[in-house]
């Protein structure tokens, strides 16, 4: 009987052993699983976030390369406006060479003008 007191005493103190063993594992499992529903909520604040980050970068994409395709159109424009003004120039010298040569030839004839008008004067002095 002292041996069956003493094998009930083991068992309720392994009983006990065990329950308060279970007892912190339930313990330590209800911490993990509230651990892991933060990180879950995080993660999907995180997910979130990103799709908002993502979306944002392509709408910021979007608006380069309308950006991009309307300067290429600007410069394009400007280049056909430089390419415009430099055959314009080009014209321009053209024309002026040939207003001076036109001149330099109006310059002689006015030149000879005076001459054969003061040698005309000079014969009406001499009569």
């Amino acid at each position: 009987e002292e041996q069956l007191d003493a094998e009930k005493k083991a068992l309720a103190a392994l009983k006990k052993k065990m329950e308060d063993a279970i007892a912190e594992l339930e313990k330590k499992l209800k911490k993990a699983e509230a651990e892991a529903a933060d990180y879950k909520k995080k993660m999907e604040e995180l997910t979130k976030d990103l799709a908002a980050a993502n979306k944002k970068i392509a709408g910021l994409e979007e608006q380069l390369d309308a950006e991009k395709k309307a300067l290429a159109a600007l410069k394009k424009k400007m280049e056909d406006a430089i390419a415009e003004l430099e055959k314009k120039l080009k014209k321009a010298e053209a024309e002026a060479a040939d207003y001076k040569k036109k001149m330099e030839e109006l310059t002689k004839d006015l030149a000879a003008a005076n001459k054969k008008i003061a040698g005309l004067e000079e014969q009406l002095d001499a009569e």
